[in-house]
């Protein structure tokens, strides 16, 4: 029986080490990535990181990092700057529409038509944002 509980505990072990190998693995293969379309996001507006970390303050520069980051499907980091954009300026209606067709791309449909609405009651004279709450729901 004692024989059998350390073999159980060796195995514990060795489970415990492969998954945390996983893990390490798992973060190395993020960290490039992200890197990588780091690197792409500076290449194609290089301007825009500089400029954020200057004026923190300036909703723009967050709503126009967002969109440099679509350019290059990091959607989740696109949605963390829309979201500081609104943050900063939650009058301007552009910003909840573009981060409802964001949503809208990840498929987290509810939130896009939420933030459609928000656009459209901000200013309702922008046939845009019915065009696009009306594609979503078609």
């Amino acid at each position: 029986m004692n024989k059998y509980k350390r073999n159980l505990n060796f195995k514990e072990v060795r489970e415990k080490r492969n998954e945390m190998k996983i893990q390490k693995n798992k973060q190395t293969i993020i960290n490039y990535h992200l890197k990588k379309n780091i690197n792409k996001l500076e290449q194609t507006n290089p301007n825009f990181i500089s400029a954020v970390q200057k004026n923190l303050e300036d909703s723009d520069q967050y709503f126009n990092k967002a969109t440099s980051l679509i350019k290059i499907n990091m959607l989740e980091e696109a949605l963390e700057n829309y979201d500081l954009a609104i943050l900063k300026n939650p009058k301007v209606s552009d910003y909840y529409n573009k981060k409802a067709i964001v949503l809208d791309k990840m498929n987290r449909l509810q939130e896009a038509l939420e933030n459609y609405d928000t656009a459209i009651q901000k200013n309702p004279e922008d046939s845009d944002y019915y065009n696009n709450k009306d594609q979503r729901m078609h």
